[in-house]
């Protein structure tokens, strides 16, 4: 498989490109990355309920604090 990941910014701002992805991102994460974690989630986990989310977090504690903290 080969992914290709353009340098220079692109229209659409759910499109991958290497400008957007190297600067600072949304605090919910890029658009593309959640979409892709989401739907391999789906796809290998398959959870059992309608309500549920991802978190992309850098270890289990960052995760934990993530997660609990308000």
């Amino acid at each position: 498989m080969r992914i290709e990941i353009p340098r220079k910014p692109v229209q659409d701002p759910d499109e991958l490109n290497l400008t957007t992805a190297l600067q600072y991102s949304p605090v919910t994460g890029l658009p593309r990355t959640k979409a892709f974690i989401r739907e391999f989630t789906e796809r290998i986990y398959a959870p059992l309920y309608d309500d549920w989310t991802t978190i992309v977090h850098a270890g289990s504690t960052e995760g934990c604090g993530s997660s609990f903290s308000s």
